[in-house]
């Protein structure tokens, strides 16, 4: 097609124009026997690439978190084995703990001996010797050593818990995804309804609003412990009616203080009715509804 937009038929075709608007390969009696596309701009190319790289990283994620799930279930049947796991590992902490403060002890004592000693020889106008001096700081270093190790088992604990409270809130969300929803058979809803900022209807929920562009980015803001968290993704609106989202950056604002954090993760928020231009979304470990702020 040339610049007047007329259907030209040539036995070749300059590099510029075929770079720029592409051609089509016909044989003698018209048809079309292969189609040349244009060539991609720079900026095409790299939207194309950057879309490669995400779709990649969906899939990397989808599987680690598909395996990591299965990990979970197998080992895991209920929330309450997860307590008790932890129970478990906490248990073992403080056994090695006790060992150590045991040693400490005995530590201290043998010290203290050697300190009497000591003084003892200072008293009767004796030099401390060199031997006795060197065991008293043996067994200071030793203890110290095992202040570090106590304060390292504490820290053991602490990321013990963190870990598992994890683990539990996962175990719970795979767990109540199993469980039958009772959806509206009759739902219809498309990617465009969903466009837009929703907030829950109730407000002691820890979600502050979740926000659907039509450009595919999704926002999810929460109010959790740790602060004002700010999830940002990408957002899909699958066959099954479920918002599947892809976050891959959080945000969390505590004190005025701002943290970003680069992280994968993928999200499903089954869409259960709409009724009255509310959402009813299975949120986590319940079903929470949801209207468009205007």
């Amino acid at each position: 097609m040339n610049d007047r937009g007329e259907t030209v038929i040539a036995t070749s075709v300059p590099r510029d124009i075929a770079a720029k608007r592409g051609y089509e390969i016909i044989n003698q009696k018209g048809r079309v026997l292969e189609v040349v596309n244009p060539e991609l701009s720079y900026e095409a190319r790299q939207a194309l690439s950057f879309k490669k790289k995400l779709e990649e990283q969906r899939q990397a994620s989808a599987q680690k978190q598909a395996q990591e799930d299965a990990d979970l279930r197998k080992q895991f049947s209920s929330v309450e084995d997860v307590d008790r796991s932890l129970e478990r590992v906490l248990e073992e902490i403080d056994n090695r703990i006790a060992v150590i403060k045991g040693n400490s002890q005995r530590l201290r004592v043998q010290h203290q001996y050697k300190q009497t000693q000591a003084a003892e020889m200072e008293r009767s106008g004796q030099k401390v010797s060199e031997n006795l001096l060197q065991d008293m700081a043996n067994i200071a270093a030793e203890l110290d050593s095992f202040a570090v190790q106590i304060t390292e088992f504490e820290r053991e604990k602490d990321e013990a818990r963190k870990d598992y409270a994890l683990r539990k809130d996962r175990v719970r969300h795979l767990l109540a995804g199993e469980q039958a929803l009772t959806r509206n058979k009759y739902l219809a809803i498309s990617p465009r309804d969903l466009v837009g900022l929703w907030q829950p209807v109730k407000t002691n929920t820890g979600v502050i609003s979740w926000e659907a562009k039509d450009d595919g980015v999704f926002i999810l803001t929460r109010k959790t412990n740790r602060g004002l968290e700010k999830w940002s993704g990408r957002w899909s609106l699958s066959r099954g009616k479920d918002i599947v989202v892809i976050f891959f950056r959080k945000e969390v604002t505590r004190m005025g203080k701002t943290s970003r954090n680069a992280f994968a993760r993928e999200e499903r928020y089954s869409i259960i009715d709409k009724q009255d231009e509310a959402l009813h979304v299975y949120w986590e470990d319940g079903v929470l509804k949801f209207k468009k702020s205007l």
